[in-house]
């Protein structure tokens, strides 16, 4: 019985200290902006991260704006898992989750992890 608790009390501490979580209110300055697919599937969609809200390109000219509620990175490997908490068009809590690798400068969507996400340089200068 005592080995069953040991065992429970180092699994509950693993999951706890296992992931390096933060938890604010706005994105990072580096995902700032529009990300875009190359993905035939979504063309003609977007989303584009600004320090307080998330505006998601739904396609045929539609956007919506979603202001964020909270933001929840957790630290994995070599990237970092983005839970991004907003209020949607309804008024009800919903959230969006990707992966971003910092180094690679794409992200995927947690639902579609072999869609790659690349954020959009703008005009040459």
């Amino acid at each position: 019985m005592i080995s069953k608790r040991i065992l429970f009390i180092f699994g509950v501490l693993l999951v706890i200290y296992g992931c390096d979580s933060d938890q604010t209110t706005s994105i990072s300055d580096d995902m700032v902006g529009v990300w875009e697919t190359s993905a035939q599937k979504y063309k003609d969609r977007f989303i584009e991260f600004k320090k307080d809200a998330v505006i998601i390109g739904q396609g045929n000219g539609n956007v919506s704006f979603q202001p964020i509620q909270k933001v929840t990175l957790v630290h994995q490997d070599e990237s970092e898992l983005y839970t991004i908490h907003y209020i949607d068009d309804e008024g009800d809590k919903d959230s969006i989750s990707f992966f971003y690798d910092p180094v690679g400068g794409v992200i995927r969507f947690k639902n579609q992890g072999s869609i790659e996400w690349k954020k959009e340089t703008g005009p040459a200068e």
